[in-house]
């Protein structure tokens, strides 16, 4: 981890910030006030680096964990996806809805519902 914090402090987001720089002044992105105020400039050029998911040796225990910060407020969605695959949230997050759509339109899935409970009147004697 600090190596990648070392590689995106010091390489990623400099070079980011230079190709913004040029993609700005070339015109190619608009991207009004970015030469006039420095907090503008700061927001566009925002990023977090994440790179690629690390290894796991017990998946079961590290999904597990990241199933409790999330539900603890601790972390987000978002950012276990990234660190447990690498992967983007949203994107997968639509893929998978569009999926289970599929799914349950091909009669694979059947919704659970929940089992009604019947209450019994008291009978007089």
């Amino acid at each position: 981890m600090t190596r990648r914090y070392w590689l995106s402090v010091n390489f990623c987001q400099p070079v980011y910030e230079a190709w913004m720089e040029e993609a700005v002044s070339m015109g190619r992105i608009s991207a009004p006030g970015f030469f006039d105020d420095p907090l503008i400039r700061k927001a566009y050029c925002g990023t977090e680096w994440v790179g690629p998911a690390k290894g796991m040796i017990d998946e079961r225990a590290e999904v597990e964990a990241a199933q409790l910060r999330v539900e603890m407020g601790i972390s987000t969605l978002a950012e276990e996806t990234a660190a447990l695959t690498g992967g983007d949230w949203e994107k997968k997050h639509v893929q998978s809805a569009k999926e289970f759509r599929m799914r349950k339109e091909a009669g694979l899935i059947i919704d659970k519902q929940p089992a009604q409970k019947v209450q019994l009147a008291a009978q007089p004697n």
